[in-house]
């Protein structure tokens, strides 16, 4: 016997085991067809493409209420994810009715509303999606004075991003009006020119279609949308 066969011999064993670890998709049975290949492509990218629509969407700005930010003509990319909403009584495997479970609180995944977010909306008055700047948060106390600004649980809120202070008094009263639990107030940053909440009052949460996340056309205004700070006002408080 040679001083090579035994080596040989072991080769001989493990280029089966070698083999098998890089076998084609399909293993014994087989490869698959290139048919059914192109149609789990198929598939796959429908899926993609189903959930990209869902997360993220496109809208085009449409008039002036929201000057001088956002343009008439400017495209927009909206985030849905964060608004994405749970039933609580789902959630809970409660038994409630279902007038019941209308009247509650939809349960946010990623947090919900916060203030300063630019949200498209239903409009609570006709059948259109309106763009808007959230202003005041479930819980919290609401005045807008003319000539001033919007006062949040009495303190000023600073907004160095309207076009000018407003020049009406909300509510007309001058008594600062509470948010309801599972609603926002929303104004546009042309205070002066927007169908908001100093019109039509406060906004169901159920009514927020997305945030705008991206502003992509024209070039010129390619970027993320900040989010104000708000720091001076502290934590809002926990809804009724």
């Amino acid at each position: 016997m040679s001083p090579d066969e035994p080596h040989s011999s072991s080769l001989r064993y493990l280029l089966p085991t070698q083999s098998a670890l890089v076998a084609p998709y399909g293993g014994l049975g087989g490869s698959k067809s290139v048919a059914r290949e192109l149609g789990e492509a198929v598939i796959l990218s429908l899926l993609l493409f189903l959930v990209a629509q869902a997360l993220v969407q496109q809208r085009r700005v449409l008039g002036h209420s929201m000057d001088p930010n956002l343009q008439t003509g400017e495209y927009l990319l909206i985030d849905r994810a964060s608004y994405f909403q749970v039933d609580p009584h789902l959630l809970g495997g409660s038994s409630a009715t279902a007038p019941a479970a209308q009247t509650q609180t939809p349960h946010f995944l990623l947090g919900g509303p916060h203030r300063g977010d630019i949200v498209v909306l239903n409009s609570p008055v006709e059948p259109a999606e309106y763009i808007k700047r959230v202003i005041g948060l479930p819980g919290e106390t609401v005045e807008v004075r003319a000539g001033d600004g919007v006062y949040i649980n009495g303190r000023r809120l600073t907004e160095p991003y309207i076009k000018e202070a407003p020049t009406y008094r909300w509510p007309a009263g001058g008594v600062a009006n509470v948010v309801p639990a599972g609603h926002v107030f929303v104004l546009g940053d042309n205070r002066n020119n927007s169908s908001d909440s100093h019109i039509w009052g406060f906004l169901s949460e159920r009514s927020i279609v997305g945030r705008a996340w991206i502003s992509y056309w024209p070039r010129e205004v390619l970027g993320i949308f900040e989010q104000p700070s708000y720091a001076d006002l502290g934590t809002a408080p926990s809804p009724p």
